[in-house]
């Protein structure tokens, strides 16, 4: 960022409306915690901000108040009359409505077309990802690119996807970005590490421990299964591996009843949805992201923030976070054959795995929610000043 678009971003005053359907049941979306690292950041640069949350999940609720975030639950029913609430409070200063995902652009389209307050803002929208594992999702998709072919500006947090192509308009890139992790001191891992079944310090094996984890959506795309399989078949080799399970998700009961049945499952722990997830990331020796699709992945970013080597299907934006060799493993996606040996091959050799921590101070710059919050806040003037926006 440029002298210029600095003073910009910390200059000038704005308020912004994020609008978003937060993940129901046991677990938290990745779009969840975009959408509250991004006000989260944004307030940090004096912005007025405020998340329109349709529903109040329990998870959900909890990160946000951790970060301070303001959130106004709303209803369908009573939307009209709650956003217009929160639109009068915020008028004197320009008013970015900022939705993320299929309910929210459709309320944010609906607004726009009927709601007279909400005809004078500005609206962008950010494709999270359109996964399409059955014809409902498939549904989805088709309606919520005709509502993004409304909003003043499409935002897309991977730069793999042709999104713009589908739309037939530019889209803009804003990388994803993650909180800055509080440090963990090694006494404090060893404990954390102890919960999840490694041998204490004073154990003979203890050196030998390697603790391999999974942290995200139990759901089908990311394939927490093929974890599940690999940790299998690695543990019916190795006795000093650790299995740890994070998330939660609409496979968790299919997955945690296989987990009983596996040859890991004396070895293997599922700790549902953990809102201390960075201690989770500060045990572990090796992450696993075993997805089929994937943006610009959060769990990737975070572990990149400490080190923490990576062995990931070469899906999506991946390989653009993970060089192979450098500070993780490539896989094939599906394959739990590469899988497993790469995980092998790090077990074996801790040699490996400390090579595998390296990251670049570039790397990280990008990949922080600070920055994404400069970059959006550009987009948001870029629209405010255009005279060929909806208003």
């Amino acid at each position: 960022m440029n002298e210029e678009q600095e003073n910009r971003v910390t200059a000038s005053p704005r308020s912004v409306i994020h609008v978003i359907c937060p993940e129901v049941g046991d677990s938290i979306g990745g779009a969840d915690l975009h959408v509250l690292d991004l006000a989260e950041a944004q307030q940090n640069l004096g912005m007025r901000v405020e998340v329109a949350s349709i529903g109040a999940p329990e998870h959900f609720m909890a990160f946000a108040e951790e970060r301070k975030v303001n959130v106004r639950t709303i209803r369908i029913r009573t939307a009209r009359r709650q956003l217009r609430e929160s639109l009068a409070v915020m008028r004197g200063v320009p008013v970015v409505v900022h939705s993320h995902g299929y309910e929210a652009d459709y309320l944010t389209a609906a607004a726009r077309s009927t709601w007279g307050p909400w005809r004078d803002v500005a609206w962008i929208a950010t494709c999270h990802g359109l996964i399409a594992p059955d014809l409902r999702h498939q549904l989805l998709n088709v309606f919520g690119r005709l509502c993004l072919r409304q909003a003043d500006r499409v935002v897309v947090v991977s730069d793999v996807t042709n999104l713009g192509g589908q739309l037939n308009r530019d889209v803009a890139y804003i990388q994803n970005g993650v909180r800055h992790f509080q440090p963990v001191d090694a006494v404090e891992r060893e404990r954390i590490r102890k919960e999840f079944g490694a041998p204490s310090p004073e154990a003979p094996d203890h050196d030998d421990a390697v603790l391999v984890g999974y942290i995200g959506r139990f759901s089908r795309e990311k394939r927490p299964d093929l974890f599940l399989d690999m940790a299998d078949r690695v543990a019916a080799r190795y006795s000093q591996v650790r299995f740890v399970m994070a998330g939660g998700g609409p496979l968790h009961q299919e997955i945690a009843a296989r987990a009983r049945q596996s040859r890991a499952a004396k070895v293997l722990h599922l700790t549902g949805c953990r809102r201390d997830v960075q201690r989770v990331f500060a045990a572990l020796d090796v992450l696993v992201l075993p997805s089929d699709t994937e943006g610009t992945s959060r769990v990737v970013l975070e572990a990149n923030q400490i080190g923490l080597p990576v062995v990931a299907t070469a899906v999506g934006a991946v390989p653009r976070l993970i060089e192979d060799g450098v500070n993780g493993l490539l896989t094939e996606p599906g394959d739990v054959h590469s899988l497993t040996a790469a995980i092998e091959a790090l077990v074996d050799d801790q040699q490996l795995r400390m090579s595998l921590s390296h990251t670049s101070a570039e790397a990280l710059r990008r990949g922080t929610a600070e920055q994404m919050a400069i970059d959006t806040v550009l987009v948001y003037d870029a629209v405010l000043e255009s005279p060929t926006v909806h208003r």
